[in-house]
């Protein structure tokens, strides 16, 4: 018997993920729903969904597993159709950005009693130097050797939690339990913050009075600090932003003693200053390039024990019986 999988959010992430879980096993049968035409359009024609459903009840329809990848505002609104279609219980699971409001959000609409984790994915390492044009393909291999952080209710049971360990071996990543709060803390310091960055960098660049004159000089320095500005669909990422403001707050603040060392060692004219503090951040930024380009051997995580991948497909597969 068939495992049905329901992704709502046809983006990169959630159309990687119906691919990877796809390849797996014949049975495993994913349906698809998005809000947006056009991402439905783009998922169709790639073939991995059976179908791209036109309404959300049609998706979630006898599916055992309802994987969630959208904005925070269409996320609350799926929610809320769900509940008011009286669809049926199915175990959810968030791969949105967030981890602590998606949770909130669930337990408000659906009730303390629905059963759902959340899943924070990592890249695949082999996917880290991608062009900007390339930032939005997907890839069955997208999250291969990367960490996969779950965060689940503390009334979570063992099975839900097994589940999500036997998802994220199939995803090809390796499983940490933690906090939702920790991981948005995470998520925010080594994501969200280049991101803010790089907004801010990108207009303070072109609102100089030179600007009209030096967008002719700026060259790939430029180009690759606001690279993360790329494909960043602006509506979107402002909902994540304020829905975890708090911390967008915070990592923003931690900008500011960075920018007031460099702007005194200037103002003192001290060489041996910036020197320090630039062979600092290339040191950091090698080190973490070479740690995080050498995948961990597979089944390697932070849990005592995690199953092999054909013994996650087998219990993954009984999830259909």
């Amino acid at each position: 018997m068939s495992v049905q999988i329901c992704v709502l959010g046809l983006d990169r992430v959630g159309v990687s993920a119906a691919m990877a879980l796809s390849s797996k096993h014949a049975d495993i049968r994913c349906k698809g729903w998005d809000p947006d035409g056009e991402k439905s359009k783009a998922a169709e024609a790639l073939k991995v969904f059976q179908p791209v459903c036109k309404d959300l009840k049609g998706a979630v329809k006898d599916a055992a597993l309802v994987l969630v990848s959208l904005p925070p505002q269409e996320f609350q609104a799926a929610l809320a159709e769900w509940k008011t279609a009286g669809l049926p219980a199915a175990v959810l699971v968030n791969l949105s950005a967030l981890q602590a409001a998606p949770a909130a959000w669930i337990e408000s609409i659906l009730g303390t009693d629905a059963p759902y984790f959340s899943m924070l994915l990592s890249l695949n390492p082999a996917y880290l130097n991608e062009l900007p044009e390339e930032q939005n393909q997907t890839h069955a291999d997208l999250f291969n050797g990367g960490r996969i952080y779950i965060s689940a209710s503390p009334r979570a049971e063992e099975g839900l939690l097994n589940i999500a360990v036997d998802l994220a071996v199939l995803l090809g990543g390796q499983p940490v339990f933690a906090e939702a709060s920790e991981v948005d803390g995470w998520a925010a310091a080594n994501r969200l913050l280049p991101e803010l960055a790089a907004c801010a960098l990108m207009n303070a660049v072109s609102t100089q009075p030179s600007w009209r004159e030096g967008r002719h000089l700026a060259g790939s320095a430029l180009a690759a600090a606001s690279a993360p500005l790329a494909e960043l669909p602006a509506q979107d990422w402002a909902q994540t932003v304020l829905a975890d403001n708090q911390n967008a707050v915070r990592v923003l603040d931690s900008l500011v003693p960075a920018l007031r060392d460099l702007r005194q060692a200037l103002l003192d004219q001290d060489a041996s200053a910036l020197e320090e503090l630039l062979s600092e951040s290339q040191s950091a930024r090698a080190e973490w390039l070479e740690k995080r380009m050498q995948s961990a051997p597979a089944g390697q995580s932070s849990l005592t024990s995690v199953p092999s991948k054909k013994n996650a497909l087998e219990n993954f597969l009984k999830l259909g019986q």
